[in-house]
């Protein structure tokens, strides 16, 4: 009976052991998309609200302005309790030959005051149109584009990074 007790009590420690160890590798975020990478951005000096960054293709982006706080597009309605909405504008011009579409949505972050990383919010803004798909720009022209983003109250946009298609990424400090 003893000897039938410690084969038990042994393929119970090591069945625990076993669970325990791929618990603790399936929480390291090996695969599971739990774990946040951290974003590297461009060791060069960031550039201020108004500089254009030019893209090869033909692509030059400018930030032209942040609103903070944005209101929403629908009257009456506002941000969820403790957060508040951000608008980014840019200038985007297309010096090439050929058209040109420009996705700020999805190619858009914002850096918080607090360090963390806000990636667009898909909240249509009072004067801040939505963008599915991106914009297309016709050779030789510029549109304005606007990108939105929900951020906590109390954190304040501290920079704005455009990075299309993970090439190139510009960075201005606002």
């Amino acid at each position: 009976m003893k000897r039938w007790a410690f084969s038990v009590t042994l393929a119970f420690v090591l069945l625990l052991g076993l669970v325990i160890g791929w618990l603790a590798h399936s929480g390291s975020g090996a695969g599971n998309g739990s774990a946040s990478t951290p974003t590297t951005y461009p060791t060069t000096p960031a550039l201020a609200l108004g500089q254009p960054f030019p893209y090869t293709g033909g692509l030059v982006i400018t930030l032209t302005q942040v609103v903070s706080p944005a209101a929403p597009s629908v009257a009456g309605l506002s941000a969820p309790p403790g957060q508040h909405y951000v608008a980014v504008w840019f200038t985007a011009r297309d010096t090439a030959t050929s058209a040109v579409t420009v996705d700020a949505d999805n190619w858009t972050s914002i850096v918080g005051s607090d360090d963390i990383t806000y990636s667009w919010n898909a909240e249509e803004l009072a004067n801040c149109p939505d963008n599915p798909g991106g914009t297309t720009i016709d050779p030789g022209t510029f549109t304005k584009i606007c990108s939105d983003f929900q951020l906590p109250n109390g954190v304040t946009p501290s920079r704005v990074i455009f990075s299309p298609n993970d090439s190139a990424v510009a960075s201005w400090n606002v």
